[in-house]
């Protein structure tokens, strides 16, 4: 999973480099999730928010939003998909990823035919 979140967290910076934002002094974004303050899932993207201004030499501040503060699952997607939120941290049923795209459909059935057959 660290390995995960370290290789999302280098195309992500990559993709901010290599953006037309290139010319501002400093790049905000901001990261939301439903999840409490004390929930893995924060602490996860705290970690991650610090391992992008770490990285980017201070560059790109990230702030973490809890709790849905920036709106439902469906709302923080459609807000990535329209170019108003740069990070979303969805877990959650299979339907609603299919908003982002339908082929995630049957990726949420192998995770869920996977941890069927491996537990």
């Amino acid at each position: 999973m660290k390995k995960l979140t370290v290789f999302l967290a280098g195309i992500l910076i990559l993709g901010f480099i290599c953006s037309p934002i290139w010319a501002a002094d400093v790049i905000r974004m901001r990261f939301g999730h439903v999840a409490p303050p004390m929930h893995a899932q924060h602490k996860a993207s705290e970690y991650f928010a610090q391992y992008v201004e770490k990285e980017s030499g201070g560059r790109i501040k990230c702030s973490t939003h809890p709790k849905g503060q920036l709106g439902s699952h469906i709302q923080m997607l459609e807000a990535l998909q329209v170019g108003t939120l740069e990070v979303v941290s969805v877990a959650g049923p299979a339907h609603i990823l299919t908003r982002v795209h339908p082929v995630m459909i049957w990726f949420g059935y192998w995770l869920a035919q996977r941890e069927l057959w491996h537990s």
